[in-house]
């Protein structure tokens, strides 16, 4: 059998592999996502940048103005944002085709402003193209609005760039921010260490790759970074294309910002859910949705925000390798009190943990670290049970037919005492006490085999019972003799303990004398052969131990003290044996360790054989 360490190691490599395995199929990859958008909801409330506005076509605005716009009124909302001083200006609405009147008119406002910017949509993967306005089809001033969403249709990645095999595209969002950070200078640069990655002003901007954060393949293409939608679930600051243009926007209400034109008009349904959905309970419309990318990328180019990171493929590999071998303390936790406080407490530090790297824009993997720590921990349970079943279904082999029930339960709860496998050399100081039935070799020549094992039974099995009912340890049946050790196999320690051994020890033998002579008379009664019963206690040190072979295993109690409890048990005395009454004779070293008024009687020193000192023996009333 694997030992506890290599089982429990066995283990956490088990549940570090399943929860591997799991990421790699993407079984993990939505609740991850929602550890993220929780993350994301946790940090604190933030201000929304006030460098980017939303100019909004509600839905009096389609009641009042027309659907879809005309390019006439497009181009007034566009001259009229940039009469009061907006730095940029992008248009979150399809037009590739003019809508009359005004057309003339809005390719003037376009080709007269180089700071006003067109969305379009990219398209592939099944999504049609649809192409800015004719007059900046082939210009710098057009600037793509797809989105990426996930799976249920969360938005939580900005597209920055695309290509479809020709030069990059830029995003519209992108397109606004390096017009408003053109004027300080910052333009898009190779990172000077890594010149395929992406330099802005003060932050280097790596590509998502598909299995970055939580996600497990995600499509890539292009270049992606992670949203962190600062500010949310509050909205931008708005006006509305009525206000605009019935002149009740002032100047300070855009002059120096982003601005971008869209709708939140429910019929035109330009909604995304995003990490904040499910807080909020509601969604944000496209034009917020580009307004948060074009906010984050002009903070993380002047360095007042970091970017979201998330942790290198190694380091996240190792953390939950980690976490797997945190779950291996399970081993420890054998009640199941300290088992839910271990787990729990260990959760708690990983949700803390979790919780402070949101605050710092990391992306912690906290459900696999989490499932690796849990997953480890049930194997280690169950490991530990299935090991605790084994070692109790060992243990109760050695001792159940050596003890009462209630003791063998009480070895197992103190098995800690015995030594793993019960099975180490232990010293230890008990008292043996060796009941053997007198005449017995006589009864055997007069009873015919079938009847002697009966008659014989008869006597040793209420024998037996008094030993356990006095939480003795059987030993061993040896013919007509039993033995039995008080004090094994956990040992006593303390002088008390020692004494109190001996005293239960004497305790059975006269009741063992007494059971046994009213066997003697109800055998006499019917007619049946009596015999004696001569029972001999020491006290000493001796070695507790498990003997035999994988197959049989007995527990045994070896040394000389058991030796000179089996001599005691064997003297002849001078005045003969007591027969059928029974006797009990202790040692002097047993005598030491009962009370001082014990009704004992001295018979003198006697040389057993095998020893060259004499031992003082009693005999008990």
């Amino acid at each position: 059998m694997l030992s506890r360490r290599s089982q429990a190691l066995a283990g956490a490599a088990a549940a570090l592999a399943g929860v591997i395995a799991l990421r790699a199929a993407g079984s993990l990859e939505r609740m991850e996502l929602a550890a993220y958008d929780a993350g994301l909801r946790s940090r604190p409330a933030a201000e929304l940048d006030a460098r980017v506005v939303v100019i909004d076509e509600t839905e009096d605005d389609l009641v009042r103005f027309g659907h879809p716009l005309s390019d006439e009124l497009l181009a007034q909302v566009i001259e009229g944002a940039l009469a009061l001083g907006a730095a940029a200006v992008g248009v979150d609405k399809f037009r590739d085709i003019p809508v009359p009147p005004g057309s003339e008119r809005l390719e003037r406002v376009l080709a007269g402003s180089k700071n006003v910017y067109w969305g379009y949509q990219f398209g592939g993967n099944g999504v049609r193209r649809i192409e800015p306005p004719r007059s900046l089809a082939a210009t710098a001033q057009a600037g793509f609005v797809d989105v990426v969403v996930d799976p249920g249709g969360t938005a939580r990645r900005s597209l920055l760039y695309l290509d479809d095999g020709g030069p990059p595209q830029a995003s519209l969002p992108l397109k606004l921010a390096l017009a408003w950070l053109a004027p300080k200078g910052i333009s898009p640069q190779p990172d000077p260490a890594n010149p395929e990655l992406l330099r802005l002003g003060s932050a280097t901007l790596p590509p998502l790759e598909p299995d970055d954060g939580g996600y497990a393949g995600v499509d890539a293409a292009g270049y992606q970074v992670l949203l962190d939608f600062r500010g949310a679930p509050e909205s931008f600051a708005t006006v509305t294309m009525g206000e605009l243009l019935d002149g009740n926007v002032g100047p300070e209400q855009l002059r120096g910002r982003i601005v971008i034109i869209g709708s939140s008009a429910e019929s035109l349904k330009d909604y995304f859910h995003t990490p904040y959905s499910a807080e909020a309970g509601d969604t944000i419309t496209g034009a917020d949705l580009q307004a948060h990318q074009a906010s984050q990328l002009l903070r993380l180019a002047l360095g007042e925000s970091p970017r979201v990171r998330t942790l290198p493929k190694a380091l996240e590999l190792a953390l939950i390798a980690l976490c797997a071998l945190a779950g291996t303390g399970a081993w420890l936790a054998s009640r199941s009190g300290w088992l839910a406080v271990f787990v729990s407490s260990f959760l708690l530090f990983l949700i803390a943990l979790w919780l402070g790297a949101a605050r710092l824009a990391v992306w912690l993997p906290v459900v696999p670290l989490a499932g690796a720590f849990v997953l480890s921990a049930a194997i280690s349970v169950g490991l530990r049970a299935l090991r605790e079943a084994r070692e109790r279904a060992q243990l109760m082999a050695i001792f159940s037919r050596h003890v009462a029930p209630e003791v063998a339960r009480e070895l197992w709860q103190r098995r800690d005492e015995l030594g793993e496998g019960f099975a180490s050399p232990r010293p230890l100081e008990a008292t043996v006490l060796f009941a053997d039935i007198h005449g017995y070799s006589t009864i055997a020549e007069r009873l015919a085999p079938e009847a002697l094992a009966p008659w014989l039974n008869g006597l040793i099995a209420p024998l037996a019972e008094t030993i356990m009912a006095h939480r003795g340890v059987i030993r061993q049946y040896v013919g007509d003799a039993v033995m039995a050790v008080f004090g094994a196999p956990i040992p006593s320690t303390t002088r008390e303990g020692r004494e109190a051994d001996a005293r239960t020890a004497l305790d059975c033998a006269r009741e063992m004398c007494a059971r046994f002579t009213a066997l003697n008379e109800k055998r006499r009664a019917a007619g049946e052969p009596t015999a004696g019963l001569r029972i001999g206690i020491h006290s000493g040190p001796m070695v507790g131990c498990n003997i035999g072979s994988a197959s049989r295993v007995e527990y045994a109690v070896v040394g000389d003290a058991v030796n000179i409890a089996a001599r005691v048990q064997a003297l002849s005395l001078p005045d003969g044996d007591e027969g059928e009454r029974g006797r009990i004779l202790i040692s002097d070293a047993t005598r030491a360790l009962l009370p001082a008024g014990a009704a004992l009687e001295s018979l003198g020193s006697f040389a057993l054989k095998g020893r060259k000192e004499p031992v003082e023996i009693y005999r008990a009333a």
